[in-house]
């Protein structure tokens, strides 16, 4: 079996031991994967410092950078190389794979348990313009690092994900479940400072995309009347799925199980 590293930002041990450390026990004995939580119960890093600790002290190649509230099921490794296995047929040098993001054509893809309960949109794996923090897949090899610049603790999976695109790289939702246990929250300020970063880092570097969609809002990577007619149009198709979801889920249909390329 393939290796790999677990790298987390902790400033709880006791939910990180009862979910990560908990999940791989098995393995850290047979020495197949390698933990690697970041203490920060002192709260004097950011995610992108301490997951770029982690990445540095990193033995492997494939480097799984999670929360540390996500409970990875038994045999989860398996899943990763098999999906992993599928992408490299196509897409040798790949860039981020995650649990779960946002298609190109702005519908959510992939599969992750969490407390709206189990998203599973197929067909998997999928390429996608953003990813979710909570799983993130790298290569040590492809020196993509998250932005300490950023700071803070929102926005930097869709920024490394803008970065392997920058590259030429293509990023993956996979198919290989985990279980997120930390409840859903509003956005607050510190969530629209990060936005703000991120339009200013991209806006002065010709971005990939003019504007990237997050799964908890789209975001305007690029000013004047090329990024403003990007938001506009993206907006329009974003309310035509909101409405066409509604009339699914009136009519008793799960969205959420449907394919992420259905709609």
């Amino acid at each position: 079996m393939p290796k790999i590293s677990v790298v987390s930002c902790v400033n709880d041990f006791d939910k990180y031991n009862c979910c990560v450390g908990i999940s791989f026990q098995q393995e850290q004995r047979d020495g197949t994967v390698e933990l690697l939580p970041i203490d920060n119960t002192s709260n004097n890093l950011s995610a992108p410092a301490a997951l770029n600790l982690g990445i540095a002290k990193a033995d492997n190649n494939i480097i799984v950078c999670c929360h540390q509230d996500v409970i990875f099921p038994e045999k989860w490794t398996t899943s990763l190389f098999e999906q992993i296995n599928i992408i490299e047929g196509t897409h040798k040098n790949w860039g981020v794979l995650g649990i779960f993001g946002i298609a190109k054509n702005g519908m959510r893809a992939g599969n992750v348990i969490d407390y709206c309960g189990h998203s599973y949109n197929l067909p998997l794996p999928a390429e996608v313009q953003s990813l979710d923090e909570l799983c993130l897949i790298i290569r040590k090899d492809s020196r993509l690092r998250f932005d300490e610049e950023l700071s803070g603790f929102h926005l930097y999976g869709a920024d490394i994900c803008l970065e392997a695109m920058a590259k030429g790289l293509t990023n993956f939702a996979i198919d290989a479940c985990v279980t997120h246990t930390s409840p859903g929250g509003k956005l607050g300020p510190d969530f629209y400072e990060a936005e703000e970063k991120l339009f200013n880092k991209w806006n002065g570097r010709n971005p990939p995309i003019p504007t990237i969609e997050t799964t908890c809002k789209f975001c305007r990577l690029q000013g004047g009347l090329k990024g403003f007619l990007a938001y506009k149009i993206i907006r329009r198709k974003r309310k035509r799925r909101k409405k066409i979801i509604e009339n699914l889920t009136s009519a008793g249909v799960d969205f959420k199980l449907l394919r992420h390329d259905s709609i």
